[in-house]
């Protein structure tokens, strides 16, 4: 299976556990890493991913973003979020990857892709089908907000809709604030999309209580999850240590828990940085594509006829 996901500037730290962390329970996945010179400049990084036979792929977004910043800016503020202009460019990258694998020729009924702040702590399962895009909820139980941390799309039904989808995000960029995730929810409905379990999209903050279950910090209800996919999303990331900050919804209880799934995710890095290895299908993949994708410009014989914003 196809697993993408984007560097986004991140630490590369969270990067390397990342991938090292989806060999070990993944290692059939093709990996491909979505960059974007010269926004991106960590050239050790580089080597390190494509030595370990993930394909980086220098892909811009195709949406122009530099015109809507500012709106994307004021909404976040809003909402009281931080935003910069590369985890923008971050979010709008993920949606090329229909076209992306349009370009490859790709041919799979479906592809993956995750966050770069998350961590796979088992082997991914499909659990069901998605007729168009699978994707997690941002909280649970199911609020009608889906997470952008890991969509699974239904490859020949998005490339059908990606020029309508971006032509739709441009119209309603003012709605959409920053987010992909709502760009997909509104474009398509709540209601068409295939939710994933809580499992894929395990957040470190839900506190687990001594029945099994799991309390959210926004909706305080229970809910069963187990975790398989932890998304370390907002403070809650390890190479910054901001454990403290959720106390104000449970507690000293909860800085305990989190720091537990701290030390899970210090040990992926370490063993990242100690043990040799290589995706099993990652020759294949740089042999097919290195020639036919690194060069080529990012408006294709797809989207040449998508204006910029």
């Amino acid at each position: 299976m196809y697993w993408f996901f984007n560097y986004n500037n991140y630490d590369t730290r969270a990067i390397q556990a990342l991938v090292y962390s989806a060999y070990k329970h993944n290692p059939h996945f093709i990996p491909i890493c979505l960059w974007d010179e010269p926004k991106y400049k960590d050239p050790e990084l580089k080597n390190w991913l494509e030595s370990r036979g993930v394909l980086v792929l220098d892909h811009p977004p195709i949406l122009d973003l530099s015109k809507q910043f500012d709106i994307i800016k004021r909404y976040s503020d809003d909402l009281g979020w931080g935003i910069n202009p590369l985890t923008v460019n971050g979010c709008w990258q993920k949606v090329d990857v229909p076209k992306i694998c349009y370009d490859m020729d790709i041919l799979d009924k479906y592809v993956l892709l995750t966050d770069p702040d998350c961590l796979w702590i088992d082997e991914f399962v499909l659990e069901t089908e998605p007729p168009i895009l699978a994707a997690a909820t941002e909280e649970e139980p199911l609020d009608d907000y889906i997470s952008g941390g890991i969509y699974v799309w239904n490859l020949l039904r998005s490339i059908n809709d990606y020029n309508h989808f971006l032509f739709y995000c441009m119209q309603n960029f003012d709605k959409l604030g920053h987010g992909d995730n709502v760009g997909y929810l509104k474009y398509y409905g709540y209601q068409n999309l295939t939710i994933l379990s809580p499992d894929w999209n395990y957040k470190v903050y839900w506190q687990e209580l001594p029945n099994g279950l799991r309390l959210s910090p926004k909706n305080r209800t229970q809910f069963k999850a187990n975790p398989r996919l932890l998304h370390f999303q907002g403070h809650s990331k390890p190479w910054m240590n901001f454990a403290s900050y959720y106390k104000k919804w449970y507690g000293d209880d909860i800085v305990q828990q989190i720091e537990k799934y701290y030390k899970i995710w210090w040990s992926y890095y370490e063993k990242s940085q100690k043990i040799e290895f290589r995706f099993e299908n990652s020759s294949t993949s740089i042999d097919k594509f290195d020639s036919k994708l690194i060069k080529s410009t990012p408006i294709n014989r797809m989207c040449q006829l998508i204006p910029t914003i």
